[in-house]
């Protein structure tokens, strides 16, 4: 471990969410040895605290430990940690712990059918310490000797560990976009080979086009090539550098992600965004469309091809700049090929290329389009932020309407509601929004769809709410059959105004439910319910692919985020890129309508509740 200075300068090593993560995970150390509930608690607190700091902590810790301790939730102890983490990446205190137990058995919790208990169990027992241990452990049949667990817990883990393997090497959109800013952040203070002015990098490849998991971090700079490389290579945040040429150097972080920085000259900068942004199947149709009109697409030029042609025989850079088109911008790439400009989400060789010849490309939503926010979670149930908490964040964000919608009584891990806490809820809901002339605060609840496809809550409960959010957060291991059934019954009594995140899925730790979405959107379109594309970061639920299948079938949406907390809303606009990467416009998109179009048709939903 690299020693920590004595007086500490300021210098950023690592940034807030890695210092916050450190601390998650010496509370999961304390956890996995029983240790004082109450001291891992303070660590969760303290972590809580860094990631939602604007501030960089490095910032505070140049200060001095006095002024860590004026944070909310760090004491003595945990400040000098805090400097020593923020310094070299970890902490005296968390290597002690992971010579005591392998910070790899953490990962055992990773996977759907264990909990801490099992977790235990399998280190203290059998010394599995690592996804890769529990995978040869339960193909050899332990799983079977193990205490307490099942036939059917031990499909669910093996089923589990086969989709983390299918995830490995990938990050979520949000991590990986935090990484890209990142690192963004430093390489623009790399100087661009004119006086005064910074390299010019931007975020290009799956990023750009909004992809819900990514495997490669890409970004495209022009500047001092040497500079830029020599910055790349001392990034704090990777861990090793792969390859490097003259336009290209490829590294991995310390979390194995792969960040690949592509370097070209400002006159190629057009082309190359469009080179390093667009799938392999787009840059195939961009260059077929190319060679139709006599021009040549090739690496981050586009030009004539007979000029290229002759270059390349001639072997003449001269030559070879000479082909090349001036272009400015990327609209001039797509205009010079007859083609209306195809926003980055697009770009995945969808037939995109096909409508922008033909000028059929739909005006996708924006960002700017969402009015509401319409599934959010207060201190009611699992949310960490009061009701007048939630409207003051929305308030700030200019939405003129929401909907508070806690969880019901059998989401219990998540404290849900009864019949009498709901109520005692909307109370509050009704005198906070009366605080409010420029909001319209909607009374609702997130009810859950019960294994026989019942609701959560008496119809005459549900009568008092203004919007009803359905979901499945149970039975996950029902056939097919029954759960598609299950949804449809619920979908049936006219109640629901949006089933939420329809597949139950994790991004990169589980898999969804078996559910039959044909069948599903075909009764969402009949009852009028909306499908839910949840914004959290961690869902993107529905995907792209069911996005446009629902859309083709006449069905609407809700862009939601699922808040539960005020910077939750901010998760807004991962769902935005995923709603763009379906080809949704904001007429497809009930939180887009003003007001009063939005009330008219909760009035007309409400007409069609059929208590049985």
């Amino acid at each position: 471990m690299k020693e920590p200075d004595a007086a500490y300068d300021g210098r950023l090593a690592i940034d807030n969410r890695d210092v916050a993560g450190v601390l998650e995970r010496i509370a999961d150390l304390l956890e996995f040895k029983d240790e004082n509930p109450f001291k891992l608690r303070s660590y969760r607190v303290a972590a809580e605290t860094i990631a939602e700091m604007q501030q960089p902590i490095a910032e505070v810790a140049a200060r001095g430990a006095a002024s860590l301790q004026e944070l909310p939730g760090i004491g003595k102890s945990l400040s000098a940690q805090i400097v020593e983490i923020v310094q070299t990446g970890t902490s005296s205190f968390f290597e002690e712990l992971k010579e005591e137990i392998p910070e790899s058995v953490l990962e055992l919790r990773r996977v759907s059918g264990i909990g801490l208990k099992t977790s235990q169990q399998l280190y203290r027992d059998f010394g599995i310490k690592s996804l890769d241990e529990l995978k040869a452990f339960a193909e050899g049949g332990g799983l079977e000797s193990v205490t307490g667990l099942g036939e059917k817990t031990a499909s669910r883990i093996k089923a589990s560990l086969a989709h983390l393997a299918s995830a490995r090497g990938k990050v979520r959109l949000n991590e990986a976009s935090d990484l890209a800013a990142a690192i963004v952040e430093q390489l623009r203070a790399v100087n661009g080979g004119q006086a005064n002015r910074a390299a010019r990098v931007e975020v290009v490849g799956q990023i750009r086009r909004g992809c819900e998991m990514v495997d490669n971090v890409e970004l495209l700079a022009s500047g001092e090539a040497g500079l830029l490389g020599q910055t790349f290579a001392r990034l704090p945040q990777l861990a090793e550098i792969k390859a490097q040429r003259a336009d290209r150097i490829e590294g991995v972080t310390k979390k194995d992600v792969a960040v690949t920085l592509h370097m070209i000259p400002e006159a190629d900068y057009a082309a190359a965004m469009v080179r390093t942004t667009g799938s392999a199947e787009h840059l195939r149709d961009l260059e077929a469309e190319a060679a139709a009109r006599g021009y040549a697409f090739k690496g981050f030029q586009l030009g004539d091809a007979k000029a290229a042609g002759e270059s390349r025989k001639r072997k003449s850079k001269a030559a070879g700049e000479g082909h090349r088109l001036p272009l400015n911008s990327e609209a001039e790439f797509y205009s010079a090929l007859g083609l209306e400009f195809i926003a980055p989400e697009l770009r995945e060789g969808l037939g995109e290329v096909a409508a922008a010849r033909d000028n059929r490309l739909p005006e996708l939503i924006r960002i700017e389009d969402m009015r509401g926010d319409f599934h959010m979670h207060t201190t009611w149930s699992d949310g960490q932020n009061s009701v007048r908490e939630m409207i003051e964040a929305a308030r700030r964000r200019g939405y003129q309407y929401i909907a508070i919608t806690d969880h019901t009584q059998s989401t219990s891990i998540a404290n849900g509601n009864t019949p009498a806490e709901l109520l005692k809820e909307l109370e509050e809901i009704e005198a906070a929004a009366r605080e409010y002339d420029d909001i319209r605060v909607l009374k609702g609840a997130e009810v859950d769809i019960l294994s026989d496809g019942s609701l959560d809550m008496p119809f005459d409960v549900l009568d008092r709410l203004d919007w009803i959010v359905v979901s499945i957060h149970a039975g996950f291991q029902q056939p097919k059959e029954q759960i598609t059934e299950r949804v449809i019954r619920a979908m049936e009594t006219g109640y629901p105004n949006v089933f939420a995140h329809p597949t139950g899925r994790i991004l990169g730790e589980r898999a969804g439910y078996e559910i039959d979405l044909e069948q599903v959107i075909a009764a969402a379109r009949e009852h009028h319910v909306r499908l839910e594309l949840n914004a959290s970061p961690y869902r993107l639920d529905l995907n792209s692919y069911w996005l446009r299948v629902a859309r083709q079938a006449g069905v609407g949406f809700v862009i939601s985020t699922d808040s539960h907390q005020t910077r939750g809303f901010e998760a807004m606009r991962y769902g935005i890129a995923t709603a763009r990467r379906a080809w949704l416009t904001r007429d497809d998109v009930l939180n887009t309508l003003p007001l009063a179009k939005l009330l008219a048709e909760l009035d007309r939903k409400k007409r069609q509740r059929r208590p049985a």
